[in-house]
């Protein structure tokens, strides 16, 4: 039997590079959510910050960096 794939199992292939723009689904996968998840944090002023050019949305791979530094949590803190 097979084991079933899950979000977890689908980490990103290389590690993030500063300086280059991430597309929705990218950001998503580094965050380990889906890009409507990534909707529903903009919508709500959370999450990473982001450039809206148009219609589309990137993402600054240092803005998703900060945003993983800044959500550190030291357990039991």
């Amino acid at each position: 039997m097979t084991a079933i794939p899950t979000r977890t199992d689908q980490a990103p292939a290389s590690p993030l590079v500063p300086g280059i723009l991430l597309t929705d689904a990218e950001a998503a996968s580094y965050l380990r959510r889906t890009p409507g998840g990534l909707r529903v944090m903009r919508r709500r002023g959370q999450g990473p910050r982001f450039v809206r050019d148009d219609r589309r949305i990137w993402y600054r791979s240092e803005d998703i960096l900060t945003y993983i530094e800044e959500n550190l949590t030291t357990p039991g803190a």
